[in-house]
């Protein structure tokens, strides 16, 4: 129904404290979803959905070409301002705002430049991190870990059945 989920209950089992979950609508009877599914298997499905991601997100790092050819639309005018100028001779003042566009356009280089490291950083962090099974274990039994991380990078969690469907990220 698009509804929420709420907590219904949990119960210990094999050892430890499962979570049950249900549409909140079917509460109140305004659903006929009714089946509850756990939290164990909400969770493994967002750890396969967030590992699929950063599989995703290796395989295009791999395959994108950054290309630094392609500049900017404020860089390409001031490279234009600085041939124009150049153009114009011999003159201080010309000489002057030669120097002042070159600067210009090396601050404009480096930020673009960094731009394009950091996001280079975060692909790689995203990759090594969510790929390694270290990382699920730690993630999964820090309860504030955990929390942070799905709140983070989940949109939605669509259960029908007692079943999850499908998980959505914030990607």
């Amino acid at each position: 129904c698009g509804g929420k989920c709420g907590a219904q209950g949990t119960k210990h089992r094999e050892g430890q404290w499962r979570s049950y979950y249900k549409c909140r609508n079917a509460m109140s009877r305004a659903c006929s979803q009714t089946r509850t599914v756990r939290n164990d298997r909400i969770e493994a499905a967002i750890v396969e959905a967030l590992v699929q991601a950063a599989s995703d997100v290796e395989a295009f790092r791999k395959t994108e070409v950054v290309s630094t050819a392609i500049a900017s639309p404020e860089l390409s005018k001031l490279r234009d301002q600085l041939s124009g100028l150049m153009a114009l001779g011999q003159n201080p003042i010309i000489a002057d705002a030669i120097v002042e566009i070159r600067l210009q356009i090396k601050k404009l280089e480096f930020t673009e430049d960094s731009k394009i490291q950091k996001t280079e950083r975060i692909r790689n962090d995203l990759s090594s991190v969510f790929s390694d099974p270290k990382y699920w274990e730690y993630a999964l039994s820090n309860d504030e870990a955990k929390t942070r991380l799905f709140q983070q990078f989940v949109s939605r969690v669509v259960v029908r059945g007692g079943e999850v469907l499908r998980v959505e990220l914030h990607l």
